[in-house]
């Protein structure tokens, strides 16, 4: 089983950072603001926009969240596409140019940025 981690795109700030803790009946989130040394922020749902980590990792052993813009490489054709990692159909999925790509294991994945900090790395895509 995978390891269950989410990082928040806090909307105001404009800042990708982990979140330690998610606190469903208070709806908010707590946010690491400095890797481990103590300093945390507490955001409410509407202020962030969570990225669950999806239990795997690219070709540089980065790990893959939803949200992720993936350059990918399909190992049986050679051919090479962008696409967004979302959820969908009760698995995650990398969509691109309205297409979406179930079979992780045929594709070589490298994260490129996220949907959030990168939207220019989807300005073709309607994903």
């Amino acid at each position: 089983m995978s390891e269950l981690k989410f990082m928040a795109y806090i909307k105001s700030l404009q800042w990708l950072l982990p979140v330690d803790r998610i606190c469903f009946d208070c709806g908010t989130v707590e946010i690491d603001l400095t890797g481990g040394n103590g300093d945390t922020a507490e955001y409410n749902f509407d202020e962030v926009e969570l990225m669950q980590f999806i239990g795997c990792k690219d070709i540089n052993d980065k790990e893959v969240y939803k949200g992720d813009i993936l350059k990918c490489k399909d190992n049986y054709t050679g051919l090479e596409f962008t696409g967004v990692v979302d959820f969908q159909d009760c698995s995650f999925v990398i969509k691109n140019d309205c297409v979406t790509h179930y079979r992780w294991m045929d594709y070589t994945v490298e994260v490129i940025g996220n949907k959030f900090e990168n939207p220019e790395l989807l300005e073709d895509q309607d994903a």
